[in-house]
């Protein structure tokens, strides 16, 4: 999946719709297949934490006065 970290980072808040489709097919293509691995050997996700922050979305409810998306969270 090649999303454009870069093109996150600066996405208006108008654009959270996009940004939470980019989430979507994150959690589809990269999370949730290693999801089950992680419960049975009861290991941390690092892999998974690694992908949210390569696609730039770790940042998703915090303020953009701070740097972040300012996404509703609620």
């Amino acid at each position: 999946m090649a999303v454009d970290r870069k093109s996150v980072n600066q996405a208006p808040m108008g654009q959270s719709n996009e940004i939470l489709e980019i989430a979507k097919r994150l959690a589809v293509e990269c999370l949730a297949p290693r999801a089950a691995q992680y419960d049975a050997e009861a290991t941390h996700p690092r892999e998974s934490w690694h992908d949210v922050w390569q696609h730039g979305l770790l940042a998703m409810g915090i303020p953009l006065r701070f740097g972040g998306l300012e996404l509703d969270m609620s």
